[in-house]
C-alpha cells in the first residue's frame, strides 16, 4: 500500500509545477541565485534575510551566464499573476547512514530517498500568495546508532542531553508531508505582514548558517517588516519581527503537553551608503515551551526585545536558578565587491548568553560560535565563470568556559528539545560542538557546471573535552567528497552528484574506524517557456 502511495505521488509531483521564484532547500537554485546576487548590483538586494520566496524583488535586469531563467519569470500583467511551472523532483541513496545537509523538511536517510516540489503562486493587488510543499520518501533502512550516557530514545543522538535531534525516524520506510514554502503576505509599498512555513536564511554564511538555515522544516511562523529593503540617506535598511512555533519530533518524549515551542525573534540589516559593498546585521531569539493551552502574555510576544529574565519555578539545579527562555544572537558583517566578483564575510553568534550588557561584556565569549568565509568568482578568457568558496564553522565552546554551566550549541536544560524543528537543527547543519571547513570549486561554462566539494566536520568537540580530557578516546570526524555535473539541455535541467564521505571513530568508539557512505543523487526540473 505504501508503495502504491510513493507511485502515485512520483506520478503527479511530475505533472504539477513549481514556480521557478521559490527557492527549494537542497536545490542548486540557492547557490546560483548567491551567486546573481553577488555579481549584481539593485536596490533592493537582500542584507541578512535570505528568503526562499522571490516574488517581490525587482529582478528583471539581474543576470548570471544565463542561468537567471532557471530561477526568475517576471511575466506578469497589472496587479494580478497566477502561476505553476516548474516539476522538481529529486532521488538519492545513502549506502551506509543518514546523511543530508540543508535539505529543509526533507530526511536522507539510509537506503533510497525521493522528494517531490509542487504548488502554484501568484498575486492580487496588494496580497501574495504560495503553495510549494513538499512530499518525500525514505527507505529508512537501519543502520548503527550507539547508546550513550542519557536516557533517550533510541533514535535520538545519543551524546546530548537537552536536544531534540533525530537520527532515524522510526524503523519503517515512509512518506512524508510538508508544507514547504508557502505563505500568505500583504505588502503595502515597503510594509509586509505574512503568514508562512518558508525556510530564511539569517546572515551571509553559505554553508553552516548559525541561526537560521535550510536544514529542517520551516517553522509555521508570522512576520512584520519590509518586503525589501528601504533606502534612505544613511544607506539601505531591513528588519523584521518573527513569531513562530517549533515542533517536536515523534521520536523525544511520551509527554503531550511540551510538543510546541514558542519563538520570537526580531533581525535587522544595514548596507551604508557612505560604505560601498559592506553590509551588517544582528539577529536575536528567545524561545521557550509554549505555555499550557498555548496562553501567551504580553511580554512573551515582545520578549526578543527584552533583557528581563523570567525565571522557572523548579530548576534543574536546586537552589539554582533556570530562565524559562533560551536566546540566542548573532552579529553578521558581509563586504561584497560585485566589480571584482568578490564577498568576504563573518557571522558571529551566542548561545544562551548573560542577559544584561554587564554579563556580555564580562563573558562576550560565553557559548559563543562563529563563521568566517569568502566567495571569489572569477571571468576566465573563454567566457566561464570559476567560483572559490571557502567558510569555516567553530562551533565548539570556547576552552576558558569548559569549566562553567555553558550549554553547548542548540541545547539547553529547561527547553528540552533545544533549538530544533521535527528533530532536525534549525541552525548549522553540522550540529551541537562541530568545528567544520568547506571548500567548493564550481566552473561555470555555457550550460554547463562541474563542481569539486570539500567538507571536513569533527562533530561534538564538547562532548569530548568535557567527558574525555585527556584525549582518550579520539575525535568523530568526517571527510566529505562531492563531485558534481549539472546541465541544461533546453528546458530539462539535471543536477547530478557523486559523494564519497569516510567517518573515522564513530560515536568516539575507536573499534569501528572507519564508515565509507556513497552517495549518489540527482534532481531534475523541467523549465516551462
Amino acid at each position: 500500500m505504501q508503495r502504491n502511495i510513493y507511485l502515485i505521488i512520483l506520478f503527479f509531483g511530475f505533472q504539477i509545477n513549481l514556480f521557478s521564484q521559490v527557492l527549494i532547500p537542497g536545490d542548486l537554485q540557492n547557490d546560483i541565485f548567491k551567486l546573481i546576487t553577488l555579481e549584481n548590483d539593485f536596490e533592493d538586494k537582500p542584507i541578512v534575510i535570505n528568503p526562499s520566496i522571490l516574488t517581490y524583488y525587482d529582478i528583471d535586469s539581474m543576470s548570471f551566464l544565463g542561468w537567471e531563467r532557471l530561477i526568475f519569470n517576471t511575466k506578469q500583467v497589472g496587479d494580478r499573476s497566477f502561476r505553476v511551472i516548474n516539476p522538481s523532483a529529486s532521488m538519492s541513496y545513502n549506502s551506509e547512514y543518514a546523511r543530508g545537509l540543508n535539505d529543509g523538511a526533507v530526511w536522507l536517510g539510509r537506503g533510497l530517498n525521493s522528494s517531490m516540489n509542487f504548488g502554484f503562486t501568484g498575486r492580487k493587488g496588494k496580497f501574495h500568495y504560495s503553495f510549494a510543499p513538499v512530499v518525500y520518501y525514505a527507505q529508512n533502512k537501519p543502520y548503527r546508532i550507539d547508546s550513550g550516557p542519557f536516557d533517550k530514545n533510541e533514535f535520538q543522538y545519543p551524546f546530548n542531553r537537552g536536544i531534540d535531534w533525530v537520527l532515524r525516524y522510526g524503523d519503517n520506510a515512509f512518506v512524508d508531508f510538508w508544507w514547504g514554502q508557502s505563505e500568505v503576505r500583504f505588502i503595502e509599498k515597503n510594509f509586509t505582514v505574512g503568514l508562512s512555513t518558508q525556510n530564511f536564511i539569517w546572515g551571509p554564511s553559505q554553508i553552516n548558517p548559525l541561526l537560521m538555515s535550510n536544514n529542517a522544516p520551516g517553522i509555521p511562523h508570522i512576520d512584520i517588516g519590509t518586503a525589501t529593503p528601504f533606502r534612505t540617506k544613511s544607506g539601505d535598511w531591513e528588519f523584521k519581527v518573527y513569531w513562530g512555533v517549533m515542533q517536536e519530533s515523534d521520536y523525544f518524549d511520551e509527554e503531550s503537553d511540551n510538543d510546541l515551542r514558542y519563538l520570537n525573534a526580531w533581525t535587522v540589516g544595514y548596507r551604508p551608503s557612505f560604505m560601498e559593498g559592506l553590509s551588517v546585521g544582528m539577529t536575536r531569539i528567545k524561545y521557550r515551551d509554549m505555555p499550557d493551552g498555548g496562553r501567551l502574555g504580553f511580554k512573551d510576544l515582545f520578549t526578543s526585545f527584552s533583557t528581563e529574565v523570567l525565571e522557572d519555578p523548579d530548576p534543574i539545579v536546586p537552589g539554582g536558578q533556570n530562565d524559562v527562555y533560551d536566546q540566542m544572537a548573532a552579529f553578521t558583517m558581509r563586504w561584497a565587491f560585485p566589480d571584482k566578483g568578490f564577498e568576504f564575510y563573518i557571522e558571529y553568534a551566542l548561545n544562551d548568553f548573560p542577559g544584561n550588557l554587564a554579563g556580555l561584556l564580562e563573558l562576550p565569549d560565553r557559548s559563543r560560535a562563529y563563521n568566517l568565509g569568502f566567495i571569489k568568482v572569477k571571468d576566465l578568457k573563454n567566457g566561464a565563470k570559476l567560483l572559490l568558496n571557502y567558510e569555516h564553522t567553530t562551533l565548539a565552546n570556547n576552552q576558558t568556559q569548559i569549566n562553567n554551566i555553558t550549554p553547548t550549541y542548540y541545547a539547553h536544560s529547561v527547553v528540552k528539545q533545544g533549538y530544533t524543528n521535527n528533530g532536525q537543527i534549525m541552525g548549522a547543519a553540522d550540529g551541537p560542538g562541530a568545528n567544520a571547513d568547506l571548500l567548493r570549486v564550481n566552473y561555470y561554462i555555457n550550460s554547463h557546471i562541474v563542481g569539486f566539494s570539500y567538507h571536513r566536520t569533527r562533530h561534538n568537540d564538547d562532548y569530548l573535552v568535557k567527558n574525555f580530557p585527556f584525549g582518550d578516546p579520539p575525535h568523530d570526524w568526517e571527510n566529505s567528497f562531492d563531485l558534481s555535473y549539472s546541465r541544461q539541455w533546453n528546458n530539462m535541467f539535471v543536477d547530478a552528484h557523486m559523494n564519497v564521505t569516510t567517518r573515522r571513530n564513530w560515536y568516539f568508539d575507536t573499534d569501528v574506524f572507519t564508515f565509507y557512505n556513497i552517495q549518489p543523487s540527482v534532481r531534475l526540473t523541467y523549465i516551462l517557456p
